[in-house]
């Protein structure tokens, strides 16, 4: 959806509530089902599209940095080093106390 799609969306749905065609709840109830449509559908290919783009400049990254190796050092340094990273920033923003208590075994 591109922006004057929803300028032009918007001025439709004005329009309409303006001449008290159509209940304001019927119009709010459709612009949450477009919304939440093009979230469903638009979330899981740009999800793909980020990681394609990721490994792409993984892979170029580990050429520059290791020469032809690289191809296969890039992406796989990636690839550790990503959940690496997320635990440690998982990490980072509990307390001293909480990191210090073991967890209870059941």
């Amino acid at each position: 959806m591109t922006a004057s799609n929803s300028i032009e969306t918007v001025v439709i749905c004005k329009q309409v509530l303006s001449e008290n065609r159509i209940d304001r709840l019927t119009v709010i109830a459709l612009i949450a089902v477009l919304v939440v449509g093009c979230f469903v559908v638009l979330r899981p290919f740009l999800s793909a599209l980020l990681w394609a783009v990721i490994l792409f400049f993984s892979t170029w990254l580990g050429v520059i940095a290791f020469g032809l190796l690289g191809v296969f050092l890039g992406p796989t340094l990636l690839a550790i080093a990503y959940p690496l990273f997320q635990e440690w920033s998982s990490q980072k923003h509990k307390s001293k106390v909480e990191r210090s208590i073991p967890p209870v075994k059941r």
